[in-house]
């Protein structure tokens, strides 16, 4: 038998309730576990807080009360790394090696909720999708046209 939805499922229902209720634009009602865990928590959440939102998220979704996607992203990771030293005066490298802070991006698939749109939402949804997509297609079209009267 079922107790119900846990604390983290009842949070991530009702922060995402909110924030439809406050007229959020459907496509940035999209809400990801590392944010929903930062709200939860008031603070840098774990990674096993994160993995609790997660977790009620993907439950949520396979009980049809969310819909989930996977959307691309990408962390820049702190790191180090090694170079030779550039000589002025000669204009080669020597064999002496430095070190020095850098960042490796690494991509990576994002787990994505939000509840349900009703089929006027769904329908503003595609037609704002539709013009935005048009207004992209125009600028791709004027740059075409401007480059090729460039040639």
């Amino acid at each position: 038998m079922s107790r119900g939805h846990g604390k983290a499922q009842q949070f991530v229902l009702d922060t995402l309730e909110r924030r439809q209720a406050d007229n959020v634009h459907p496509r940035e009602r999209w809400r990801d576990p590392a944010t929903l865990a930062h709200e939860r928590h008031e603070r840098e959440p774990t990674e096993a807080e994160v993995e609790s939102i997660r977790r009620a998220i993907r439950k949520l979704g396979e009980e049809g009360l969310l819909e989930t996607r996977h959307v691309d992203a990408f962390r820049d990771i702190p790191t180090t790394a090694q170079r030779r030293k550039w000589d002025e005066a000669s204009g080669e490298f020597t064999d002496e090696v430095e070190t020095y802070d850098t960042y490796r991006r690494r991509g990576f698939r994002m787990l994505q909720a939000r509840l349900p749109l009703t089929a006027a939402e769904r329908k503003r949804d595609r037609k704002a999708e539709s013009e935005w997509q048009e207004r992209v297609e125009a600028v791709f079209r004027r740059r075409a046209e401007r480059n090729g009267s460039d040639a």
